[in-house]
């Protein structure tokens, strides 16, 4: 019976109709009279049930107040979706898949392609009611997703959405339980990451994923091994033209990095290997605005100019936003809205900070 009970994410790992009952039990507790101080990441959840609600960004209160007063504060806002860009100018030739649809066309539950059909027409990607998990909790219910050649996809969502789980899915590191995924209409097999990796399918992970204890001209060498006549120096001389601050740094250990330039560094040797797809998450965790200003920018001349697919999973919801030809949400494991980047923003909101209905869900 204790006066006050401190709770660090209790709905971690937790359905839908667990998280709920969590929180009329929660509810009940404090109407007992006891005290209760909840640290969450599931907004709905804590717009539901919290009679106040303080906002931490990097050590400091931005925000306090009631769920309504913060939902509504520009400071609460920024530090969630990052600041909404100006649109940005592609100035991309209009293009057509077979059935006449704009390149970038996003769609679900697509049949396989029509016979007599080439690869040119195949989306780059096809996700197929996939479900998935961990032991016998499942994340995934059901998703389902398509994603045309020479496009940007933002997939979006608050933590806990499921977004990284389905990311190691279609990059062969987690196994779907059912469904299936598609490369180009082709499905991905046993030996998924080694047959995608080949195939010219890269992934920059969330974190750093550079090699701490060796050179950047050495992190930059790993790659050589991915295709025969791949040399060195042709990598190094792309990863300095995207990045010139790694040319200055090429004999440093790459963990003696800055936390931004090891993600330039995890990002230039992706890109130097050429790849056809690229899956980029979690890309501003941990740096400043200004860097991640700047490794958007080269992502938006990836989008601009090479022609390249790119799926990004980002909290800088406006960032992603501003570069993707299309972008879905996903909550609880399950797209809940799929859509232009114009479409989705007068959604986003109530997804990351959940909506001014959420109070009434418990009664």
């Amino acid at each position: 019976s204790p006066d006050l009970l401190l709770l660090d994410e209790p709905s971690s790992g937790l359905n839908a109709e667990e998280t709920h009952a969590l929180g009329q039990v929660l509810v009940q507790l404090a109407v007992d009279g006891m005290g209760i101080l909840l640290v969450e990441h599931d907004m709905e959840l804590v717009m539901s049930i919290c009679n106040r609600v303080d906002v931490l960004d990097e050590g400091q209160i931005i925000s306090r107040g009631d769920p309504a007063t913060v939902r509504a504060d520009p400071l609460v806002q920024h530090a969630y979706l990052g600041v909404e860009a100006d649109a940005v100018d592609r100035d991309r030739a209009a293009t057509t898949t077979s059935a006449g649809s704009p390149t970038g066309t996003l769609a679900v539950g697509a049949s396989g392609p029509s016979p007599g059909s080439s690869t040119e027409d195949l989306p780059a990607l096809s996700v197929k009611d996939i479900r998935t998990g961990y032991g016998r909790i499942e994340v995934l219910h059901g998703v389902s997703l398509e994603v045309a050649k020479g496009s940007a996809l933002a997939l979006l969502g608050p933590n806990g959405a499921g977004k990284s789980t389905l990311l190691k899915v279609i990059s062969g590191q987690l196994a779907p339980t059912t469904g299936t995924v598609e490369f180009s209409g082709q499905p991905i097999g046993k030996h998924a990451s080694e047959q995608l990796a080949r195939a010219g399918v890269c992934m920059i992970p969330e974190g750093r994923s550079i090699f701490p204890n060796l050179t950047v001209r050495e992190n930059l060498l790993m790659y050589t091994y991915r295709r025969p006549g791949l040399k060195v120096a042709s990598i190094e001389e792309k990863a300095i033209e995207r990045f010139p601050v790694l040319g200055v740094r090429h004999k440093q250990l790459a963990g003696t990095l800055s936390g931004g330039e090891q993600r330039m560094l995890s990002m230039a040797r992706a890109l130097t290997t050429d790849p056809e797809i690229l899956f980029i998450d979690e890309l501003s965790m941990g740096l400043a605005p200004m860097i991640v200003e700047e490794l958007y920018g080269v992502v938006d001349q990836l989008v601009k100019s090479e022609n390249l697919t790119i799926i990004m999973v980002e909290q800088f919801v406006q960032t992603a936003l501003s570069i993707a030809d299309h972008a879905v949400i996903m909550v609880n494991g399950r797209v809940v809205k799929r859509g232009t980047p114009e479409a989705i923003r007068v959604e986003v909101m109530s997804a990351y900070l959940g909506s001014d209905n959420d109070a009434d869900d418990l009664g």
